[in-house]
């Protein structure tokens, strides 16, 4: 039974975009970049539903990625709004303590953060794993049948 986005829902989208994200750090394009931090927050909160790193350890890390991804993903659960869009349309919703990096993204309330990477590369992987959850989430309420029960999370 579909019990709405879960830990085990985004796990599950990461790993299917995770060959995509190791294969891409490193490369010419990210500058030889190799280290990214990546946060779902849950819906329409700012707390954390899943995070997860990719690279060296964290204490070899040049910047604080998870810092960076975090508050680029509170920005976009604030405002509801993508971070390019906030820095480039509405910059009078900028508060003490947001970044100025692009890489939030925001879409019917789903909130997932990259940093670590060239800004526009940490919102291209953002919306992979945005994309990702939404399809398996429409994935899971596709299997419901007329003889299921009339609410979410009901058994049977």
């Amino acid at each position: 039974m579909f019990q709405g986005l879960t830990v085990h829902l985004v796990n599950e989208a990461v790993a299917i975009v995770t060959p995509m994200i190791e294969q891409f750090l490193g490369w010419d394009r990210t500058g030889g970049r190799h280290d990214l931090y990546l946060v779902v927050l849950k819906p329409e909160t700012e707390e954390i539903l899943y995070e997860t790193a990719f690279g060296g350890p964290l204490s070899e890390w040049k910047h604080p990625y998870n810092k960076i991804a975090l508050a680029k993903a509170r920005q976009c659960a604030r405002t509801g709004m993508v971070g390019r869009t906030l820095l480039r349309d509405a910059p009078w919703l900028i508060e003490p303590g947001d970044v100025r990096y692009v890489g939030g993204v925001v879409e019917n309330g789903l909130v997932v953060a990259a940093s670590g990477v060239q800004d526009h590369f940490d919102e291209m992987i953002s919306w992979m794993v945005l994309s990702v959850i939404q399809g398996l989430c429409r994935d899971e309420v596709s299997k419901f049948t007329s003889d299921d029960p009339d609410f979410f999370g009901e058994q049977n």
